[in-house]
């Protein structure tokens, strides 16, 4: 939903890759999934079992010296983000991989409040800086004279998901997030605004039964007409054909 595509062709092989990634999802463990980085930036149980084989393979240390990985010295976290080089000098790629999902994660943010503002960047301003946080066991992640958290994604979708038409409601008063485009025309709050000239949020078809007044299109339909029209526009993909 949050990378919508208007092209058949695209949406028949995003569907393909879909599908691919679900049937192998019951063939492997969430705690061999790199990278998660929508769900949590902390170094994950993946990630640690790589590195501990990759510095196993290569006789680099896995915790400073004298110290044990129980005190909380582990080194994997800083190979990782490349604070101590050693291990992304002797694998460049890995540092590669992890940025090229970590932005790719970050092209799913449901809304701008996420990405950095509309500017002309240089081409050096997306280079990513990573660092660990060991109070808090997450990688802080900065471009673009900010700091990019992938994250977003499921607090957003979450957070949708919990709310309730009240609470919704609320967030509007006291604040909205800025979406990633500029809202469609077959938006419903957008068809609702330009023909009664009123803000409302409309995000699942229960917020249309609690508008006071429906817009008849020109006289064209009927307030039922028009409370089923608005109700199929919620639901993102049966505009394209409509």
């Amino acid at each position: 939903e949050d990378l919508q595509l208007a092209s058949p062709e695209l949406h028949c092989a995003r569907t393909r890759v879909l599908d691919y990634f679900a049937a192998q999802r019951p063939h492997h463990r969430p705690s061999r999934v790199l990278f998660g980085f929508e769900r949590s930036m902390e170094f994950g149980v993946a990630e640690e079992a790589l590195l501990r084989q990759l510095c196993l393979h290569m006789a680099f240390p896995t915790a400073t010296h004298g110290q044990t990985h129980a005190g909380g010295s582990s080194l994997l976290p800083a190979y990782l983000s490349g604070e101590s080089r050693l291990l992304l000098e002797n694998f460049p790629e890995l540092g590669f991989f992890r940025d090229m999902v970590f932005l790719f994660k970050m092209l799913m943010v449901p809304t701008s409040e996420a990405l950095p503002e509309i500017c002309p960047w240089m081409p050096l301003d997306a280079l990513l800086s990573w660092r660990h946080d060991a109070s808090s066991g997450a990688f802080v992640v900065s471009a673009f004279g900010r700091t990019l958290n992938a994250a977003a994604i499921t607090k957003q979708a979450e957070q949708a998901e919990n709310s309730s038409w009240l609470e919704r409601k609320l967030r509007k008063v006291f604040g909205v997030t800025k979406p990633r485009a500029p809202p469609s025309s077959a938006d419903p709050q957008q068809l609702v605004k330009s023909e009664l000239g009123v803000e409302v949020r409309i995000e699942r078809e229960e917020d249309v039964l609690h508008l006071k007044q429906l817009p008849s299109f020109d006289g064209a339909l009927r307030p039922p007409e028009a409370e089923l029209l608005l109700q199929y526009l919620t639901v993102p993909y049966l505009r394209v054909p409509l």
